[in-house]
């Protein structure tokens, strides 16, 4: 790819060499059909999605193209990639211009991304800073749940109400 300033995605793809383009393009639609309210933008000068958080990005490389998401891999999933002779990372593909694209497998990680995604979400907006305080705090009703001296102590209070609330509905 020509290092130049790249403003969009558009952009990004067009300036990819010819071979890595369709499958830009492919990659590109599929996370849009999947997880249509995503952001789509620039970071770090590659392609970037979110939708409550990272969802995924992609980049061309000299010889394939790497396809990113903001959590792990599901193992499910990266027995059936390696098997079919895809390279895995702890939160990537690897696909080479030569291979078809793993759509399934693709689609499960997508909406699975997405659903830790949307989980997560209610953690960030329950911790309210007050007086140098962090406070975990409903947002439904305004109740209380602690007060800590770190966000980090507070994230883990928090993590631990949203892991007890949805047990109790399994």
């Amino acid at each position: 790819m020509k290092k130049i300033l790249i403003k969009n995605v558009d952009e990004y793809i067009e300036n990819a060499t010819k071979e890595a383009q369709s499958k830009l393009r492919e990659i590109r639609a599929i996370i849009k059909s999947v997880v249509p309210k995503a952001e789509e933008g620039i970071s770090f000068g590659f392609p970037f999605y979110k939708y409550h958080g990272t969802l995924a990005h992609f980049a061309e490389y000299k010889h394939h193209i790497a396809l990113g998401f903001g959590s792990d891999i599901p193992n499910k999933d990266r027995e059936i990639l390696e098997k079919n002779g895809y390279i895995t990372g702890q939160k990537r593909i690897q696909i080479k211009f030569d291979q078809k694209l793993p759509i399934t497998e693709i689609k499960r990680i997508l909406k699975v991304q997405a659903k830790i995604n949307e989980w997560c979400k209610p953690l960030i907006n329950m911790i309210k800073k007050l007086n140098g305080k962090y406070i975990v705090m409903s947002e439904k009703t305004g109740r209380k749940f602690g007060t800590y001296s770190s966000k980090k102590e507070a994230e883990k209070r928090l993590k631990q109400i949203e892991f007890f609330k949805r047990r109790k509905w399994q």
